[in-house]
């Protein structure tokens, strides 16, 4: 069988495989090429968190790239330009990435109990739990709440009798006890175990151990964990003002943020329409100083063709986002690096999380998908990333002896 050859072409490199040909290049190509790098952005996702695969993937290209053991020129090509199609920080968005359109949610999943942990070879399991929950992410006088679940080996729930349910600090502190939860019956087999953060206790800050030793009639002192991350003084609060507009056809949102200590800040947010079907994704990193601040929050404009958006509102949701506790200003860390100084280390919890902003928001006004642009992402980045596949490809060549 012949080879695939690779051609460069004024510094243009063009794939001739009858994938690319297929999918990217003939047809209604803005429809085509989108499914495929819409399919590619799920496999990715899927890959990485096991969600179901759904999205349509004409000719399999984006299970191709994923599954690929050998990253040939015609791999490399594919990957990029459907990785390249969007920027890096504004993404497609689907029903089965779960753990982008419901981010903090604990999701059920259940784990076994044995007698001797580590349990030894061919141990079985004396019982299952789970834990489930509306977020792993506490605030300042807002509770931490997860529900308890305990299985019998056939499946069965069975009712708990919870002994203590006590509170750890993040490793950084010691792991010391911090507080104590409450407990109670929920319905349906679960038992809820909630705690609350208090403003300004430094032991209730970073990643939180929740440890619940209970007994069941068989199966005594059963001690299970569930972990939060935990901010009891918020570095920022978001103002729950907005306003949305179309820049270079793409749509931005702009939220208020009431900025209370300086630093570098990450966040994350997600569109969906008013049926509550999600379409895009945006990942914003910025360093901030105190007071009031805009976030522009760009949701790239091809994206809502790609994901066959027709018209109407759109919602803001999921929105979050979290002060960086770094022990230097990274804005200097450049320099600090080329005067070959001694870089400090973390000696608190990393993460400072602002409280969710409620409710989500919805656009001032609807959209039709005619005002978003159809033009692909165009960036230094993507051009600096064509010239290292153009040189991979080249490379390849001369080491299996094509001309």
């Amino acid at each position: 069988m012949e080879k695939k050859k690779l051609y460069i072409v004024g510094g243009i490199v063009g794939v001739l495989v009858v994938a690319i040909g297929a999918v990217l290049m003939s047809g209604r190509v803005t429809n085509r090429a989108g499914r495929a790098a819409v399919a590619f952005e799920e496999e990715r996702n899927r890959s990485s968190s096991n969600q179901e695969y759904t999205s349509p993937d004409e000719n399999g290209v984006a299970k191709k790239v994923q599954s690929a053991e050998v990253a040939t020129p015609e791999i490399m090509m594919l990957q990029f330009q459907m990785q390249y199609r969007y920027p890096l920080d504004s993404r497609p968005l689907t029903r089965t990435m779960t753990d982008l359109t419901e981010p903090f949610k604990i999701q059920p999943a259940r784990h076994p109990i044995y007698a001797h942990n580590p349990p030894g070879e061919g141990e079985k399991p004396l019982l299952y739990y789970s834990w489930s929950g509306p977020s792993h992410v506490v605030t300042a006088n807002s509770p931490a709440v997860a529900f308890l679940e305990v299985f019998d080996l056939d499946g069965n729930v069975v009712k708990p009798r919870v002994i203590s349910a006590d509170v750890y600090s993040d490793f950084t502190f010691g792991r010391k006890l911090a507080g104590q939860a409450t407990s109670e019956a929920a319905g349906d087999g679960k038992t809820k175990i909630s705690w609350t953060p208090r403003d300004g206790e430094r032991l209730h800050w970073g990643e939180i151990e929740l440890r619940v030793l209970f007994d069941t009639p068989n199966v005594k002192n059963n001690l299970v964990v569930a972990d939060f991350s935990s901010t009891p003084t918020a570095p920022a609060l978001f103002t729950g003002d907005y306003y949305d507009h179309l820049e270079n056809g793409s749509l931005v949102i702009d939220a208020s943020i009431d900025v209370k200590k300086a630093g570098k800040y990450v966040f994350d947010a997600n569109v969906f329409d008013q049926s509550g079907e999600p379409y895009g994704r945006v990942h914003l990193v910025t360093y901030l100083e105190r007071g009031q601040q805009k976030l522009p929050l760009q949701f790239f404009g091809i994206i809502f063709h790609d994901r066959e958006f027709n018209q109407g509102k759109l919602v803001l949701k999921n929105l979050r986002g979290r002060r960086m506790n770094l022990p230097f200003d990274p804005r200097k860390l450049d320099g600090m690096l080329a005067r070959g100084e001694v870089i400090p280390t973390n000696t608190e919890p990393l993460d400072e999380w602002i409280p969710l902003p409620s409710p989500d928001y919805v656009t001032g006004r609807s959209y039709d998908v005619d005002e978003f642009s159809k033009k692909e992402y165009e960036g230094l980045d993507k051009a600096e990333r064509l010239k290292q596949v153009q040189q991979y490809a080249r490379d390849w060549d001369k080491q299996n002896g094509q001309s």
